[in-house]
């Protein structure tokens, strides 16, 4: 076991479970924890550290394992600031930030950079909550109980070509590490295209 991972489960394991929920926002009962995360519920097992999704049948992929059990370890308990941040404001996201680009960005620029309804209905479909003053459209969705994240769409025009921006509320990085604010984000721009594809195939 890396020295990294040795040190999570440390202060898994070393954690008072009922201040953890408390300062992460979700449920602790008969020993799991109960927490939303993109519009679908998790339980996460104490002390074993098992992820599973409830009412899911498709096994839980590794790195929501991991930034679950980090949010819920090494949740600070302070408020949503109300400010927005952008990716390469986040701490040592340097070296993400092309990935960022390749993996999240540009995929949600080709799927709706010209279909701002399309981009509207999929962001309502994950529980949006909707921002006047940003872009042509643009949506917030709670990703983790205390994890603020945004999507913004500009649409492309004579002038300027489409573009699309993920936000995030300045206390996140007191949440999460910004390797998995990037897993958050990309598991949105992933469930977003999901939900239009769904839309199309339903026409």
């Amino acid at each position: 076991m890396s020295e990294q991972r040795e040190e999570i489960w440390h202060e898994w394991h070393g954690m008072n479970p009922r201040v953890a929920a408390a300062k992460s926002g979700v449920a602790f009962d008969q020993g799991e924890f109960r927490l939303p995360y993109h519009n679908r519920s998790f339980a996460v097992s104490y002390p074993q550290g098992g992820v599973r999704e409830v009412g899911g049948r498709v096994r839980v992929s590794s790195h929501v394992e991991i930034f679950m059990r980090h949010y819920i370890a090494q949740a600070s308990g302070v408020p949503i600031e109300g400010r927005w941040i952008a990716f390469r404001e986040l701490p040592d996201s340097f070296p993400l930030h092309s990935g960022y680009i390749e993996v999240i960005i540009n995929p949600l620029v080709r799927a709706f950079g010209t279909r701002r309804e399309a981009f509207v209905k999929a962001a309502q479909s994950l529980g949006g909550t909707p921002l006047s003053r940003f872009g042509d459209a643009a949506f917030y969705f709670f990703a983790l109980p205390k994890l603020l994240i945004a999507c913004i769409l500009y649409l492309a025009d004579d002038e300027l070509p489409a573009e699309v921006n993920i936000l995030f509320d300045a206390s996140a990085p007191r949440y999460l590490p910004t390797e998995d604010l990037f897993c958050v984000a990309e598991d949105l721009s992933i469930l977003l295209r999901q939900r239009d594809r769904e839309a199309k195939e339903t026409t």
